[in-house]
């Protein structure tokens, strides 16, 4: 796979050159990196699989949460208005919802409960909670072939529940349109978090760990949080209403995202007792927290995202396919780090990808961000390290081009952004950026500062070929 400061797959890298004032300088090459002011960029015919098919990824939240951690907020049904008064289930169900529209396949296939052992989440939000009343909740009644459809008004990025008290057979299937798209059941669940409490609580069967670097013992996830004192708990959940049968169940928070082009219309429910709670929908592409634990992908093979530093920040929604696609973008970022591709090994010391590097998503597979350290420690961020983008080492003190093909992989086309950025400019001077040969002006632009930073559009109708991009001052 092409490393990040590559401008295509070929055998074609970036050469390190400078030409100011007609004055060729050699080549010089700092802690493996090149920095450039004559950088060779291909360009061609964008590939087929540019973008993902999309897909689903599954994540479920920390112990004791009840909702949803989003940006933008989504929208949200509690149950707790719902006309007439909860039963012990067999209700006539309702069909207008805050997230839309319900169809059962039997009338009486609702249940609908004032707070029990097996349902009615304390809170609404991402931050744990523990003790409480409960709340009113909703599910699937004792019907072995019960099934709640839940369509949505407009198509959604993001579906998000409480599910407490799942039975073994409890089954959530995706649809758009009339096609089914992904499903998951119980199963996902107890392969994860095991189908009984451990008997050395909270960590006797392990623990499962966020994508920010926080372990959960898979403890704390069996029994209603209103059962629990403390958080994080110190003892197995208490009885409630004098009963200890909800320490059996796994009580959970569960984030559906929805990747790429991927849409869903309408979630279906489907199992007997099946008890939930806060469903919660999203119509904008959302990003997982990193509070929140990847489980699987839904579609295809997946590929997760890891930070790969401590001190890195941001998140990054798992990748699907059942397709070629070019890796997603980076969202990660590190102060003082330039983002430089990504490795199987946290050191570094796997099989190397680049950003947005093509995948045949022939298998699941992590990825880890690799770093290196900014010119002069800066800030550092998303994107990917380019010509001017190198190590800690002193870069010459004469004007450096900086070309951040934004981790594109194989040939950039016509019309695709490139990032160009100068240092070290003499202030007031005019910098100018074209394409040869023949030449295409990029930009100019007087540079009262000493450095400049542009987003640039590849000109329309630009020819597949090599060409150099100069820098002149």
């Amino acid at each position: 796979m092409p490393r990040s400061n590559e401008a295509s797959t070929g055998p074609t890298t970036s050469r390190l050159n400078s030409r100011s004032g007609g004055l060729r300088r050699s080549a010089r090459r700092i802690a493996g990196i090149s920095a450039t002011l004559i950088a060779a960029l291909a360009v061609g015919v964008a590939p087929a699989y540019a973008s993902t098919s999309g897909g689903i990824a599954l994540y479920l939240s920390g112990p004791l949460v009840h909702g949803a951690e989003l940006s933008p907020a989504g929208t949200t049904e509690t149950f707790d208005s719902l006309g007439g008064s909860p039963t012990s289930g067999g209700i006539a169900c309702p069909t207008a919802l805050a997230i839309g529209t319900l169809s059962v396949a039997s009338p009486t296939d609702c249940l609908y409960r004032t707070p029990g052992i097996y349902g009615g989440a304390t809170a609404t939000t991402s931050t744990p909670a523990f003790g409480g009343p409960g709340s009113n909740y909703f599910g699937t009644s004792a019907s072995t072939t019960a099934a709640l459809t839940f369509a949505f008004p407009t198509p959604v990025k993001y579906v998000g529940f409480w599910w407490s008290g799942g039975n073994l057979g409890n089954v959530v299937t995706f649809y758009n349109g009339a096609t089914e798209i992904a499903s998951f059941d119980t199963v996902d669940l107890t392969n994860l978090l095991g189908a009984s409490p451990p008997s050395s609580w909270p960590s006797g069967n392990g623990s499962v760990t966020s994508t920010g670097g926080t372990a959960y013992p898979k403890g704390h996830y069996f029994g209603n949080p209103r059962g629990f004192a403390e958080y994080p708990p110190t003892s197995p959940a208490a009885n409630i209403d004098g009963f200890p049968n909800h320490r059996d169940y796994i009580n959970v928070y569960l984030n559906l995202f929805l990747t790429g082009d991927q849409t869903a219309t309408s979630v279906k429910f489907s199992g007997n007792g099946f008890e939930f709670d806060n469903v919660t929908t999203s119509t904008a592409a959302q990003t997982p927290a990193s509070s929140l634990v990847f489980v699987r992908g839904l579609i295809g093979r997946t590929v997760q995202f890891l930070p790969g530093a401590s001190d890195a920040t941001g998140s990054m929604v798992a990748q699907s396919s059942t397709v070629a696609a070019n890796l997603s973008a980076n969202s990660f970022a590190r102060a003082g780090h330039v983002f430089n591709g990504w490795n199987t090994a946290e050191n570094g010391t796997g099989t190397p990808y680049g950003a947005e590097a093509s995948y045949d998503f022939a298998t699941n597979m992590t990825l880890y961000a690799q770093w290196v350290a900014a010119p002069g420690g800066g800030a550092g961020g998303g994107g990917s390290s380019s010509g001017g983008a190198a190590a800690s080492a002193e870069l010459p003190a004469e004007p450096q081009i900086a070309l951040d093909f934004r981790g594109r992989a194989g040939q950039p086309s016509e019309g695709a952004v490139v990032d160009v950025s100068g240092l070290s400019v003499p202030a007031g001077s005019v910098a100018t950026v074209s394409l040869f040969a023949p030449e295409v002006k990029l930009f100019e632009e007087v540079s009262t500062g000493g450095a400049f930073d542009r987003a640039v559009a590849l000109p329309a109708g630009l020819a597949p070929g090599s060409y150099t991009v100069v820098y002149q001052v």
